[in-house]
């Protein structure tokens, strides 16, 4: 059976020419501190992924970068990375806030620390100092945006009602509804405002999400967004007390939850995105997967099929979680697997074939 699963996806993923679908955009996110992780050049890194031509790219405004000295804002770094993917037509989705995507999640600058006593699965949001700090920041970066075309959109916060990151914090909606109604205030192209959430369509891990999250973080991020981002994480990879395992679902649990989501969102008259699809292993204990061999959580092959499941459902813009991964895998280990997953993919949609 294993082997005629292999046979399968070889054949799907290599040899099938996938239909180009007119209403669909298949994207990605970039993170230079991601790089850095991996000892990247993150500038190779990026031309690398914005050649491959994805139909939308999201970026993160990482606090701790642009204002890494108080009351100094340097956002030539950010700068440059929207002229390069303006020169190439891609849309931008720029992440603004405290948090914003990859691990650790909160990318607040030290300097804030000192001025702060925040503890273990606070809301965050609610010491006075650094939401005043925060504000600020985004005032900064959205006047320093607000004529830019090139971002068609801007996610507020990265997950925000969701507790994550090393110390377990999680953010208000009230504090979220403060940030949006500033940016709103200061967006001169009045630009779409996209929020996301995590999902868990593992009965287990969605219980003990409600458990540690305060209210119903898809209600209330889809109560103030015109777009809601989801993740789409089929495997996760988990280290309990020296015990590696994973956490899987089921099609059925998928698209019941996808559908649940769904739901919700056209009732709010609001768009649906997966803004987060995994498209990197995910294995225990590991942050990211720098070996070569072909981890148990993930494959190239089954990226595809999860794909079809969301087009299929009905969600017309899916960001693939795990760009520089790939570059790294060709990098590194010169593994092309990942690296032509996606390159076909974006291919597939701007109507050519996989087989090409």
């Amino acid at each position: 059976m294993k082997t005629f699963s292999a046979l399968f996806f070889f054949f799907f993923f290599f040899c099938c020419p996938l239909p180009a679908d007119e209403g669909l955009r298949i994207g990605t996110t970039f993170s230079r501190q991601q790089c850095i992780y991996l000892g990247l050049d993150w500038q190779e890194t990026y031309l690398a992924v914005l050649k491959l031509k994805p139909d939308i790219i999201r970026l993160g405004a990482y606090w701790n970068e642009i204002e890494a000295k108080e009351s100094t804002f340097d956002l030539t770094t950010l700068d440059w990375e929207i002229k390069e993917a303006k020169k190439r037509g891609i849309p931008i989705v720029l992440t603004i806030g405290m948090k914003a995507p990859r691990w650790p999640e909160y990318f607040i600058p030290a300097w804030v620390f000192k001025k702060t006593q925040l503890h273990y699965s606070d809301d965050i949001a609610e010491n006075p100092v650094l939401k005043k700090y925060t504000l600020r920041f985004i005032r900064e970066v959205i006047n320093h945006y607000s004529a830019e075309e090139a971002i068609a959109y801007i996610q507020v916060e990265n997950e925000a009602l969701n507790k994550f990151g090393k110390k377990n914090w999680q953010l208000s909606k009230k504090f979220l509804s403060e940030e949006i109604e500033l940016i709103r205030s200061l967006d001169n192209l009045k630009r779409p405002i996209v929020l996301t959430a995590a999902t868990y369509p593992n009965t287990f891990l969605r219980t003990i999400a409600r458990i540690f999250t305060k209210g119903d973080w898809i209600k209330n991020n889809l109560a103030l967004c015109d777009i809601l981002g989801i993740n789409a994480y089929p495997t996760i990879g988990q280290k309990t007390f020296g015990f590696r395992h994973y956490v899987r679902t089921s099609p059925e649990q998928r698209k019941k939850s996808l559908r649940r989501v769904l739901k919700a969102a056209k009732n709010k008259g609001a768009e649906l995105w997966v803004t987060e699809l995994q498209a990197e292993p995910w294995e225990p204990g590991e942050l990211v997967h720098t070996k070569k061999h072909a981890p148990p959580s993930i494959s190239p092959e089954t990226v595809v099929y999860y794909f079809e499941e969301l087009k299929t459902e009905g969600v017309r813009t899916v960001l693939l979680w795990g760009a520089e991964y790939w570059f790294y895998q060709k990098k590194e280990h010169g593994n092309l697997r990942w690296w032509k997953m996606a390159e076909d993919m974006f291919k597939s949609n701007n109507k050519k074939s996989l087989a090409e």
